[in-house]
């Protein structure tokens, strides 16, 4: 089975083939730890970036708190002037229907 063919037939990576020369193994070495820092440096960008959204979420959520305390506050405050127009209304009929009768 060639490298290329390996992980499709097999569910895992394929063998690391043996380097030439010590050399060539202490590039691999290298490269290898280079990586290791720059994922190492990305997962702290994103643990980084997490923070900040997590702060976001957390002002967000706040802000859309206290926006459905004052929408519930403008809704009590509709149907208590609602209730005291309906009170007028009523007053002013039995004002204008009193002054009919009399």
């Amino acid at each position: 089975v060639s490298v290329l063919n390996w992980s499709a037939t097999n569910h895992h990576p394929p063998p690391p083939t043996m380097p030439s020369t010590r050399q060539e193994a202490e590039q691999r070495a290298a490269e290898a730890e280079g990586r290791a820092e720059h994922a190492g440096e990305l997962a702290e960008q994103a643990e980084l970036r997490a923070n900040e959204l997590q702060m976001e979420l957390k002002a967000a959520e706040q802000q859309a708190a206290e926006a459905e305390k004052r929408a519930t506050e403008a809704e009590e405050a509709k149907v208590q002037v609602q209730r005291e127009l309906e009170g007028e209304q009523r007053k002013r009929k039995s004002a204008e229907h009193n002054a009919h009768t009399a």
